[in-house]
């Protein structure tokens, strides 16, 4: 029996059928693929946009944080200066009270100034005082009688400014000053006298005034430049005597150094020997012999010439013989060259120090004066202030040029000895004689 054509074509169809199943199915799986990596990428950039996020939240939040901070330190900036208002408000409240109660008491004193201005007026002394203040006031310029600073009489004009105080304006410096004599000035037979401080050649032009000029006038208030104050014409006795008791020490210390220098250089002077008279002796004394050399300084009068003298006298010993011998005379001489100079020095280092101790006691009687009289009139003040200034300066006048002395005659007795140290040096080096 033959099959059927539904029989024969079955397997052809299954084979179909299992070959499109796996084609669908394969198709399948890319597809699935393809959404599964589409799911990744996906979720990766919701990730990112997720950490963008955030990261845009955290820098809102600093810069919220700075923005708070920032108006937290105006605030306080705000506060400290309202703080520094209300402490200068304060300040200020404080002085305007002050200065009500300073012009309160100021007006009670001037009401106080005004009743005894009233007391005195009422009294009859207020018109007194008045009419004394104006007379010595008062400028008057004409022609006087006066006593030169050569003694001779001379009329000149005499400018006045009230009784006491007058300045004598004549042609020359004899009667051009300060007037001394006639305290009053009122009496027209007797001539005062022009002393004092000397006044420039162009006070002259005061001699004859036009009319509606201004002068000026020197005055002497307290009458201390007609009696020679202001030291313009000061001599050395008014200087001695301004400086004070330490003024005599000092300068017995500049005359003893003054003495001491010029004998000194006289010494040095008379006894001075030139170099070449030691190379004069031993060549003479290598050629000639000793007997030669020894009458040419029979007499020695220089140290040079007495060493010299030593040291012929000494040949015939050994060198430590000649050595001791020529010793004694290097000894004795420099005691002789270097005779005052300790006295000068100690006289050098005495002067500045006097002149401090009576800086020192200068300053104490200022102080004393000022204790008992106060600060009020500077010419109390003046004597002790000069003994100060005056007592230093002469110190330091005498101790330098002592100092300066002292260096020189040191350098000469310098070399005078090196002078002797070169010949005994060359005795040294020759050899002993034969006795």
């Amino acid at each position: 029996m033959s099959p059927s054509p539904a029989r024969q074509t079955s397997p052809a169809v299954g084979v179909a059928v299992i070959i499109l199943t796996l084609l669908v199915g394969r198709a399948a799986g890319e597809d699935g693929l393809d959404l599964l990596a589409a799911g990744r990428a996906a979720r990766e950039e919701a990730a990112a946009q997720l950490a963008a996020t955030r990261r845009a939240i955290v820098d809102q939040r600093g810069d919220l944080t700075r923005r708070i901070e920032a108006a937290q330190r105006a605030l306080a900036a705000l506060r400290a200066r309202d703080a520094i208002a209300a402490s200068e408000a304060r300040r200020l409240d404080q002085e305007l009270v002050d200065n009500r109660s300073a012009r309160a008491a100021e007006a009670a004193a001037m009401r106080a100034c005004r009743q005894r201005l009233a007391d005195a007026a009422a009294a009859g002394g207020l018109p007194a005082r008045l009419e004394r203040l104006d007379r010595d006031l008062r400028f008057s310029l004409a022609d006087a009688e006066v006593l030169g600073r050569d003694g001779a009489p001379a009329t000149v004009p005499v400018a006045r400014l009230g009784a006491a105080r007058a300045v004598a304006l004549g042609a020359s410096d004899h009667q051009r000053g300060f007037l001394a004599g006639d305290a009053a000035g009122t009496n027209a037979s007797t001539r005062r006298l022009v002393a004092g401080v000397a006044l420039a050649a162009a006070d002259a032009a005061l001699a004859r005034p036009d009319a509606g000029t201004l002068l000026r006038v020197p005055v002497d208030i307290d009458g201390s430049l007609a009696r020679g104050g202001g030291g313009a014409n000061q001599g050395v006795a008014e200087w001695m005597r301004a400086g004070g008791l330490f003024m005599w020490p000092i300068l017995i210390t500049g005359l003893v150094g003054l003495l001491l220098v010029l004998e000194r250089c006289w010494w040095l002077l008379r006894n001075r020997t030139a170099d070449s008279a030691i190379d004069r002796v031993f060549e003479n004394l290598l050629g000639a012999g000793a007997p030669a050399v020894a009458t040419m300084i029979s007499v020695p009068r220089t140290p040079l010439e007495r060493l010299l003298r030593a040291g012929l006298d000494c040949l015939r010993l050994d060198r430590p013989g000649r050595e001791a011998a020529l010793e004694g005379v290097l000894l004795a001489e420099d005691t002789r060259l270097e005779r005052g100079l300790s006295l000068l020095a100690v006289l050098a280092g005495v002067a500045p120090l006097l002149g401090l101790l009576g800086t020192v006691s200068g300053m104490i009687g200022m102080f004393a004066t000022i204790a008992g009289a106060g600060t009020g009139n500077p010419r109390l003040l003046s004597g002790s202030i000069s003994v100060a200034l005056i007592t230093t300066q002469f110190g330091l006048v005498v101790a330098v040029p002592l100092l300066v002395a002292h260096g020189v005659l040191g350098r000469a007795v310098e070399r005078r000895q090196l002078q002797l140290e070169r010949a005994a040096n060359g005795f040294l080096g020759l050899p002993a004689a034969a006795p």
